[in-house]
C-alpha cells in the first residue's frame, strides 16, 4: 500500500509486536518510577521535618498558608495592582525618601546631642531647668482650664475674634504705634478747629459716635437682662 505522496507505507505491525512494544514502554516507565520514588520520599521527609520544626515554634503551617493565600488574593486585586504599578513607576522618587529614613536615627541622635549641649550651657549659666519645666506645666494646665471654662466660651461667642474686629484692633494698634513715635504737640483752639475740618478726623469722630451708641445699646440690654 502507498501513501497519497507515493511513498510506500510502513508494514503493519503484528499483534505480538505491538504487545511487545507496549510491554517495553511499561518496563521503561516502571524504571523511571523506581528512580523517582526515593527522591519523592526524600522530599516528603524534608517537608515533614520542616513542618515539625515550625510546629515546635508554635506556628501553624496551615494557618500561615491560608493567610498567605488571602494576602495573594488582596495583592492581585485590580486596585492594588494599579497602586503597586504606580509605586514602581515612581521608584526613582521613593529611593531618596528611603535614604532619608536611613538617616533619621543619626539626625535624632545629633538633635539630642545638640539639646543636651544647650541645656548644659544653660545650667552652667544658672538656668533653672526644673523651675522652667514646672512653670511651663502650670501654664499649660492653666491654659487648659481656661479653654474649658465658660469665660473662654464667652470670648468665642462675643465676636471679638471676628475677622473684622481683629482687623480693626490691628489698625488701632498700628495707629497707636505711629502716634507714639511722633512729637507730642498740644494743639490750641485754632488747631482743634482745623483738625475737626480734616476728613480723617471726622471719619474717626463718626466711628467713635457710632461705637458709643452701639456700646450703650449693649450695656442697656445687659442691664435689662
Amino acid at each position: 500500500m502507498a501513501t497519497n505522496l507515493g511513498i510506500p507505507a510502513p508494514p503493519a505491525l503484528s499483534v505480538e509486536a505491538r504487545l511487545a512494544h507496549i510491554e517495553s514502554m511499561l518496563e521503561e516507565l516502571q524504571s523511571h518510577l523506581q528512580q523517582v520514588q526515593p527522591m519523592a520520599a526524600m522530599v516528603v521527609d524534608i517537608a515533614d521535618e520542616a513542618a515539625a520544626g515550625v510546629l515546635s515554634r508554635g506556628v501553624d503551617p496551615a494557618l500561615r498558608v491560608k493567610e498567605l493565600t488571602l494576602l495573594l488574593e488582596a495583592i492581585s486585586e485590580p486596585s492594588t495592582v494599579r497602586t503597586l504599578q504606580g509605586i514602581i513607576s515612581r521608584i526613582d522618587r521613593v529611593e531618596p525618601l528611603l535614604e532619608l529614613v536611613d538617616q533619621v536615627p543619626g539626625l535624632i541622635a545629633m538633635s539630642v546631642d545638640i539639646f543636651d549641649e544647650a541645656m548644659g550651657k544653660a545650667i552652667a549659666r544658672g538656668f533653672d531647668v526644673q523651675g522652667a519645666v514646672d512653670a511651663g506645666t502650670k501654664g499649660f494646665l492653666r491654659l487648659g482650664q481656661f479653654v474649658l471654662s465658660e469665660e473662654f466660651s464667652s470670648v468665642l461667642s462675643s465676636g471679638i475674634l471676628d475677622p473684622k474686629a481683629v482687623s480693626l484692633v490691628g489698625r488701632v494698634g498700628r495707629a497707636l504705634a505711629d502716634i507714639a513715635q511722633e512729637d507730642a504737640n498740644t494743639p490750641g483752639v485754632v488747631g482743634l478747629i482745623r483738625a475737626a475740618a480734616q476728613e480723617d478726623v471726622r471719619r474717626a469722630a463718626n466711628f467713635g459716635l457710632r461705637f458709643g451708641a452701639r456700646f450703650g445699646q449693649l450695656l442697656r440690654n445687659q442691664l435689662a437682662g
